[in-house]
């Protein structure tokens, strides 16, 4: 079962470094350093978790960032504003044609609404600029507010304080356009 598959690979994997412990784990034929090398088996791997994860370490240092950023020492709650889909439409779009700014510029004309052209031309603007600024991963704004949610207990005990999630397109705050 997963016990026997999981010992039988920590004990390869200790092998080198505490060969009697590693002899006491292994239960199978032979000796355990004599045992091939375990390969990674990529169907364990879930991309999808991978890619959470990584998102959920980008958010806690955005975080970390602001706050040291602007000097905040305590604060009493955290508010997550998931950006709505036309400024995830811009960071595609720059990911996509990196250092064509001509390109993106042309692009962002015609695929973002009318009422938010000026405001999606500046931040297409910046982050052609620092490339930097464009999230390694980005999600659909459902996909965000859903993993937001989901790690949210976690930023709380992180940061100590009451988190809120909230997707910007559902806010009356300026800010979070």
């Amino acid at each position: 079962g997963v016990m026997s598959y999981v010992l039988e690979r920590v004990a390869i994997l200790l092998s080198p470094f505490m060969p009697h412990i590693a002899e006491e784990l292994w239960n199978g034929s032979g000796m355990v350093v004599n045992a091939s090398w375990p390969v990674v088996d990529e169907s364990f791997i879930d991309e999808s978790v991978e890619s959470e994860r990584s998102f959920h370490k980008e958010v806690v240092a955005d975080v970390e960032s602001v706050l040291t950023l602007s000097g905040t020492v305590s604060f009493s709650s955290l508010s997550l504003f998931v950006a709505p889909e036309w400024k995830r439409k811009v960071f595609a779009l720059v990911k996509s044609s990196p250092g064509d700014a001509k390109k993106v510029l042309d692009e962002v004309k015609v695929s973002v609404p009318k009422e938010l052209i000026g405001d999606a031309m500046k931040l297409a603007q910046s982050v052609v600029k620092n490339p930097g600024k464009v999230p390694s991963i980005i999600l659909s704004e459902d996909e965000e507010f859903e993993s937001l949610l989901r790690s949210k207990d976690v930023l709380e005990e992180k940061f100590k304080v009451r988190v809120s999630v909230v997707k910007a397109s559902a806010s009356k705050s300026e800010k979070s356009l």
